[in-house]
């Protein structure tokens, strides 16, 4: 009696364990095939959607497949930036509709991706579901609202923006600048009154920079300005937003900032004037080649390397300088230079 109970028992098992491997092969092979299905279908929805949007004559794809619906409204909106026919078919075919509800979801993750759609749909309608999202409480939802506010691109974003920099803690520079980037190419005027008003140290450089990278002209007295602030940090990205700029005139407001107390700074300085490539702005550079600090001594050399004759003049008369740091700086930097043109040479 044991005996069967027991081969009954085994056998039960094995029948159990047979069936669960035969779901788990069938999930398998479904997730394959689904995989697979999805990968050929996005590439031929992309491909319908990008030929639609160059040509305006033809058609926009329309659902015909088990989540095409789905697919279509990401695709579209991903690619928006290209024709506003996009955007329109996004809001006329009740896509957007969707993203907006979808920015009110219980899930943190449905709202970010949500957030994302919409900054890239390029639509009126998406700043104020956007805007809501500065709001929320987690964190990376916050952070995907500020850059989608980035790519929407309209002047009511930048200024939406702008009200909510103060509100962003340190660790939100990276998405800070790419959200400020765009922003300050098209409405640098904006990012320049935020300025006046005061602002976390962090978001005040990411305004700085994001200014400098947009080559707003119009900001140099605001950088000037910064060039003497008491922050290090500010004194610091004004220096690198004035290398940015690249106007070579800019070079002799440059000058101070190589005498600044913090070694952080006048490294900044002589790299900036080695991008602004002004040949004048060499004996203040070589006067850098016996700095306390070694940044300093390095981006000093590596300035004057990128000035042509005269700094390269000013580096070989630093190999007979009693100073031994700036000797080691200058053979550097003449060896860098040197090797550069010997894969110039090799490469033409």
């Amino acid at each position: 009696m044991e005996l069967r109970l027991l081969l009954g028992a085994t056998l039960l098992l094995a029948a159990v364990d047979a069936i669960s491997l035969s779901f788990l092969l069938l999930h398998h092979a479904i997730s394959r095939y689904f995989r697979r299905y999805r990968h050929t279908r996005l590439q031929q929805l992309r491909r319908r959607v990008i030929e639609a949007a160059a040509d305006p004559g033809q058609p926009l794809p329309r659902p015909e497949k088990p989540f095409d619906r789905i697919w279509l409204g990401e695709i579209c909106a991903q690619f928006a930036f290209l024709s506003p026919r996009l955007t329109r078919y996004l809001e006329e075919e009740g896509y957007l509709d969707r993203l907006i509800r979808e920015t009110r979801s219980p899930l943190w993750w449905r709202r970010v991706k949500a957030c994302t759609l919409l900054g890239l749909s390029r639509s009126a309608r998406a700043l104020p579901p956007i805007a809501a999202c500065l709001s929320d409480p987690f964190p990376a939802v916050r952070l995907k609202a500020l850059e989608s506010l980035g790519l929407l691109g309209t002047r009511e974003a930048a200024e939406t923006v702008a009200g909510a920099l103060p509100a962003f803690p340190p660790a939100a520079l990276p998405w800070l600048r790419a959200a400020l980037l765009p922003l300050a190419r098209a409405y640098p005027e904006v990012l320049r009154s935020c300025l006046q008003n005061p602002l976390p140290l962090s978001t005040a450089k990411a305004v700085l920079e994001s200014l400098g990278l947009a080559r707003d002209r119009q900001s140099l007295p605001l950088l000037l300005a910064h060039l003497r602030h008491p922050e290090a940090e500010l004194r610091l990205s004004s220096a690198r937003a004035l290398g940015y700029l690249e106007e070579k005139q800019y070079w002799v407001h440059l000058l101070p900032a190589l005498e600044d107390p913090r070694w952080e700074v006048r490294a900044q300085a002589a790299r900036s004037l080695g991008r602004l490539g002004q040949a004048e702005a060499a004996p203040a550079l070589a006067s850098k080649l016996t700095d306390p600090a070694f940044w300093v001594r390095a981006n000093a050399a590596r300035a004057l390397a990128s000035l042509g004759e005269a700094g390269e003049a000013e580096l070989l008369a630093a190999l007979s300088l009693p100073d031994p740091f700036a000797r080691d700086a200058a053979r550097a930097a003449l060896q860098q230079k040197s090797l550069r043109r010997e894969a110039e040479d090799e490469r033409f």
